[in-house]
This record gives C-alpha cells, sequence and structure tokens, in this order.
C-alpha cells in the first residue's frame, strides 16, 4: 500500500465526482517550482518553426500550431529528483481542432522518453507513453467525461504523480486515475499540446508544482 501525502491514488476511481480533500498534499508539502509567467524567466524551453511555436506571451506560455498532426512540448529547468507531488495550470484554449488535445508531461526522462496527461477539448483525457518519437501506448480515463472546454475560457487541471498512478482533476473535479508501469522512466515535468487533424492555439498559466524531492 502506498503512504505519503498521495495515497489515495492507489485506490482511485477511475469515476469522475468531487474532488478528494485526501488528494490534496499534507505531510509537509513544499513549493518546489512556481511560474506565473509575468516576466520573461528563461525557465522554459521556447519553440520557433514554421508548423508551431512555444512563446513567452501576455504573461502566459503560448502554444500555437498551424499544422496537422503535431505534438510540441516545454520543459523548464527544473532537475532536483521528484517524489510525490501535484502539479497546478491554468489553461486556456483560444482555439482548437476537435481532436486536439492539451495537457501536462509526468515523469519526463528526455524528449524520447516521458508520460503525457491529455484532455481534449470534449472532455475526455488519457495517459499516453512516449518512447522514441512515437506514442507507444495510450490508458483513456474511463469516468464520466468532463464538460466540453470552452474558447479563451481557463481551467485549471490538477495533476497527482506517483510511482504507481497519475490523477487528474479539472477545475475541482476528480476525472479519476490512471496507473502506469511501476519505476518506469523518472524525471521532470512540462507541459505539452498536439494539434490533431487540424489547429491549436492554447496559453498555460500559473503552474506550481507543491510534493517533495527525492533525497
Amino acid at each position: 500500500m502506498l503512504a505519503g501525502p498521495f495515497a489515495l491514488l492507489a485506490v482511485a476511481s477511475t469515476v469522475a465526482g468531487a474532488y478528494p480533500a485526501a488528494l490534496t498534499p499534507t505531510a509537509s508539502p513544499f513549493k518546489l517550482f512556481v511560474d506565473d509567467f509575468e516576466t520573461y524567466s528563461n525557465r522554459w524551453r521556447v519553440v520557433e518553426t514554421p508548423k508551431a511555436g512555444v512563446a513567452y506571451q501576455d504573461g502566459a506560455l503560448r502554444f500555437r500550431i498551424s499544422s496537422p498532426g503535431v505534438t510540441i512540448w516545454s520543459v523548464p529547468d527544473f532537475s532536483a529528483p521528484l517524489a510525490d507531488y501535484r502539479l497546478e495550470v491554468t489553461a486556456t484554449v483560444h482555439a482548437a481542432a476537435p481532436d486536439a488535445w492539451v495537457g501536462v508531461v509526468v515523469r519526463y526522462a528526455s524528449d524520447e522518453r516521458f508520460y503525457g496527461v491529455a484532455l481534449w477539448p470534449g472532455g475526455d483525457w488519457a495517459l499516453l507513453r512516449r518512447d522514441g518519437d512515437s506514442w507507444v501506448s495510450e490508458s483513456y480515463g474511463n469516468g464520466e467525461p468532463l464538460a466540453a472546454l470552452q474558447a479563451d475560457s481557463p481551467v485549471t487541471m490538477t495533476v497527482d504523480v506517483n510511482r504507481a498512478a497519475v490523477a487528474l482533476a479539472v477545475d475541482g473535479l476528480l476525472l479519476g486515475a490512471i496507473t502506469y508501469e511501476n519505476n518506469e522512466f523518472e524525471g521532470s515535468f512540462g507541459l505539452i499540446a498536439y494539434s490533431g487533424k487540424g489547429y491549436l492555439d492554447v496559453s498555460f498559466d500559473d503552474v506550481m508544482v507543491i510534493g517533495s524531492s527525492r533525497p
């Protein structure tokens, strides 16, 4: 049985419901990382290509993808080894194809090895595993889907991460938890977006990571 502030992840249902207080870290959590993007901190990787870009803009980290089938992500200059932690971020989708998604990178070992927590504008979500230059597995939440995201309406994504599972809540509504192979990949966190069969324009703001680092 898992111990510590995120023990509920071991038994969390994938059925959506009110976000339980027990998922909130209680064992002396620390703020490990905070960024409100009000200034150009140079902590996040920026990108500019003919198909996509990531840039500091209007107090946020803006992802724009103009070509179909493109995934782009950004990770900060954070290198402390992580134990159990919670990441909160505000995401505002300005425009998106129906099958585009936005999300959070977890257990980032390199650009070839990490997991992505994906949230679709229609309200579905999944945990995706990347190995090499492609997604090699997809695990979808099977709880009641979230209501569709509205353009230019910010939502708060809360992602809890431990060695066995990832849980996602949106605006305080728990969507569920998905397990992954124990001890597979170790690493940091980041932000990610995918254009689907069309395009995507999303802003991320107010990133905060709380929890504990490994000894």
